[in-house]
């Protein structure tokens, strides 16, 4: 799903005319910087994609409580 949303995009060049496999490997040579400056995380993997939403809904309104 990621592959066909982002592949050819123009505001993606980096993802323009890559392989499956090409946008895997930038994705994993970046994977260690996302999860550094990651203010916040939480498994998605049980999640359905509504309790995802409402983690995420939960996550921008306590942001701006400060």
């Amino acid at each position: 799903i990621i592959y066909s949303r982002i592949n050819d995009d123009p505001h993606r060049p980096n993802a323009n005319n890559k392989t499956i496999k090409q946008l895997n490997d930038l994705y994993c040579s970046r994977n260690l910087r996302y999860n550094e400056i990651a203010f916040k995380k939480f498994d998605s993997h049980l999640l359905s994609i509504s309790e995802i939403y409402y983690e995420l809904l939960n996550l921008i309104k306590a942001s701006d409580q400060y």
